[in-house]
């Protein structure tokens, strides 16, 4: 008993309550099937550049001098050109790898935009004319492109057709909310008053207030649970709760 009386949390299972639930929401009211390929290719072509399409993006290493010291930046240069590695000229500096690698990265994520400009104009695996940055006389050298790519309509077609199901069915909502209302406020149960409207409701057979059913499964897709789960736990059996707006 005293083993028992000093654990009683680790014997102790959760309350589990049965709901009915309706989720009125424009994922649930979208009908994908009546949007055409012609609808879904106008928002395509009109958001391509902004969604579909990633932008071409270079590795780069940059090795920067001192502003005034334009001829040592250009006779490291010329030894590279020579023969000398990249690498050993920013050792020469005191320079290492971290030190002088500046990612991948896209045109516009450069903060300066004359590094920018010689990366994206130097080719990959070669070394730019020397540069008058910000912060004095640098040199680049481009270590890996990657070019930029565009998600075909065919990959991205059921997507945008979602996406337009679902802004129409946005104003069938306040709708269909008011028809279950009405039914609702002359006596009819939820299961009742969906099935007027023409929806269907949700039993969830057993759920605790943390969301997770009796194996300690997170119940999924529970709309709103952290809400609905709360208003549930607060009411009692056979209520009609007040609709909860999300």
């Amino acid at each position: 008993q005293t083993f028992f009386d000093a654990r009683k949390a680790t014997y102790k299972a959760p309350e589990y309550r049965k709901i009915v639930t309706l989720a009125v929401t424009p994922q649930s009211l979208a009908k994908v099937a009546d949007i055409t390929d012609g609808e879904a290719q106008k928002l395509y072509d009109s958001v391509k550049e902004k969604r579909f399409t990633t932008q071409e993006k270079r590795e780069v290493q940059q090795i920067i001098f001192k502003p005034g010291e334009e001829s040592l930046a250009q006779a490291a240069l010329d030894k590279i050109k020579g023969g000398a590695k990249f690498e050993t000229i920013a050792t020469e500096r005191n320079l290492t790898l971290p030190d002088i690698n500046l990612g991948l990265l896209e045109q516009g994520s450069f903060s300066d935009p004359a590094i920018a400009k010689a990366a994206f104009s130097t080719g990959a695996g070669n070394v730019s004319a020397v540069v008058e940055s910000r912060f004095g006389p640098a040199i680049l050298r481009v270590v890996k492109i990657e070019p930029a790519s565009v998600k075909p309509f065919d990959q991205a077609k059921e997507e945008i057709k979602r996406e337009l199901a679902a802004a129409k069915a946005k104003g069938e909502i306040r709708k269909l909310y008011e028809k279950i209302e009405d039914a609702r406020t002359s006596g009819k149960v939820l299961e009742q008053a969906a099935k007027a409207a023409g929806q269907n409701v949700r039993i969830i057979e057993a759920i605790a207030l943390n969301g997770l059913d009796k194996s300690g499964s997170v119940v999924k897709d529970v709309v709103a649970s952290t809400q609905l789960l709360a208003a549930a736990f607060a009411s009692d059996i056979g209520v009609d709760n007040e609709t909860l707006t999300i």
